[in-house]
C-alpha cells in the first residue's frame, strides 16, 4: 500500500465505503432511487494509527477520527443498521471540473476516493465500484479484526462472498 502525501499529511492509501439503506430524511429516502440512501467514507492512516471518518450530509460535513477499538465499535453498529460496507482503492486521476457541480453525499466519496463516475447515487456508486474492483467487507463480517486497511490476503476467489452483489 502506497501513501498519499497531501499538504504535509498522510491520506488513506484505500477507503471503506458505506452504503446506508436510510438517510437522515424520510422525504429523501423517498426521493432517492435505488437501495441506499446515503453514502459515507472511512479509511485508516498509517503511521497515525487512526482512523477517519468522512460523511457529507444535510447537517454540514463532518470528520471524525477513531482509535481502532473506535472503528471496531463504529463498524459494528453499521452493519448492525444494515449498511454494505465495499472496500476499494484510491485513484491516481484527477477530478474533472464537472465533477464539482453540486456536494452531496455521493460526490464528496467520489472525490475521496478520485472516481471518475457518472454515478449520481449511493446505489449508483455501489454498483460502480464492485464493477471496478472494489470488495464487498461487511457481509459475513463476524472477523473481529475488521475493518483492515492494507490486508488483501484471501481475497477474490478465496472468498467470493466479499464482492457478492446482492
Amino acid at each position: 500500500m502506497t501513501l498519499t502525501e497531501t499538504h504535509g499529511g498522510v491520506e488513506p492509501a484505500e477507503w471503506f465505503l458505506v452504503f446506508h439503506p436510510r438517510s437522515d430524511s424520510t422525504w429523501r429516502d423517498i426521493l432517492t432511487p435505488g437501495w441506499a440512501k446515503h453514502v459515507s467514507a472511512f479509511g485508516y492512516v498509517a503511521g497515525r494509527a487512526v482512523w477517519v471518518l468522512h460523511d457529507s450530509n444535510w447537517s454540514g460535513i463532518q470528520v471524525i477520527v477513531y482509535s481502532h477499538d473506535g472503528m471496531k465499535a463504529a463498524f459494528a453498529a453499521m452493519v448492525a443498521a444494515g449498511c454494505r460496507v465495499v472496500k476499494v482503492a484510491r485513484g491516481n486521476t484527477p477530478m474533472e471540473w464537472r465533477s464539482r457541480l453540486g456536494l452531496w453525499c455521493t460526490i464528496a466519496v467520489k472525490h475521496i476516493i478520485l472516481c471518475r463516475s457518472i454515478a449520481l447515487t449511493p446505489t449508483g456508486l455501489y454498483h460502480h465500484v464492485l464493477r471496478n474492483g472494489g470488495m464487498r467487507i461487511d457481509d459475513g463480517a463476524t472477523n473481529q479484526d475488521r475493518p483492515r486497511s492494507g490486508d488483501t490476503a484471501g481475497t477474490g476467489s478465496e472468498r467470493p462472498y466479499l464482492v457478492a452483489d446482492q
